[in-house]
């Protein structure tokens, strides 16, 4: 039975306010293509794994261990406008991110046709090598691969393998706060792969944040709350504010 990855999950679930359940949006680009979507990453849904997963709507969901899907209220998750504006563009080219759940530059909008589901295009001297194959939400292996480096213009140039899955389990160990497993995991990379797994982790802490719509407040989305309840246009707000408005509702309340 093809499902969401276990990937996915946990890093939906490290995004997720402690207690409850991880919260991933499903929604559809322009192009009828389905992503899982969560506030720092997304996944591209195949049509067999939309099918296992009993052909969801566009919406919040949360996602269990298990990888089934319930339906969720918008205010206790993340909303389509919101995860579309924060999807990022999936891409495995050298010059972004060597995660398998790659996290680009935040997204105004949705995008109409992302990277991912843009086939190479082939160009005079490539050879006959196969095109890369395109990413998928569950990998058979969770390794990457990115071109090396070549001063030999007709050659094409040849894969170099990346660990990415201990540079995602490190993230992962950090998002959980669990500094004795990431400190081991990241200790077995080399020093080139600490140097780009710390870059990455800047733009996904800049990406795991937001500032107050009130107050200015830098605060983390996992802490942060979208006031829609409150009748503002999908705004982050920390928790004080969020709290202060609850009280104001409350008191005009008859």
């Amino acid at each position: 039975m093809i499902t969401l990855s276990t990937t996915v999950y946990r890093l939906a679930r490290a995004a997720t306010t402690p207690g409850n359940p991880a919260a991933v949006t499903i929604t559809t680009n322009g192009g009828g293509n389905r992503y899982a979507a969560w506030p720092y990453g997304c996944a591209l849904i195949s049509p067999p794994a939309w099918e296992a997963l009993g052909r969801p709507h566009d919406g919040a969901w949360s996602i269990l261990p298990n990888t089934a899907l319930t339906p969720r209220r918008a205010s206790e998750g993340f909303t389509v406008d919101a995860a579309a504006r924060m999807l990022p563009l999936l891409d495995h080219t050298a010059d972004r991110s060597r995660l398998r759940i790659a996290a680009g530059p935040v997204a105004e909008r949705l995008p109409h046709a992302p990277m991912a589901d843009r086939r190479p295009q082939r160009r005079p001297g490539m050879g006959t090598r196969r095109d890369p194959p395109r990413l998928r939400a569950a990998p058979a292996r969770p390794h990457l691969h990115h071109p090396r480096p070549t001063t030999n213009r007709s050659r094409t140039p040849m894969p170099t393998p990346i660990n990415a899955f201990t540079e995602t389990g490190a993230l992962l160990a950090i998002l959980s706060d669990d500094p004795s497993e990431a400190r081991r995991l990241i200790t077995d990379m080399s020093p080139s792969e600490r140097v780009t797994f710390a870059e990455q982790l800047t733009r996904l802490r800049d990406m795991l944040s937001d500032y107050c719509k009130v107050c200015d407040t830098l605060t983390p989305l996992s802490e942060s709350f979208i006031i829609d309840a409150f009748s503002v246009d999908h705004r982050h707000v920390c928790r004080t504010c969020a709290e202060a408005a609850r009280a104001r509702r409350e008191g005009e309340a008859p």
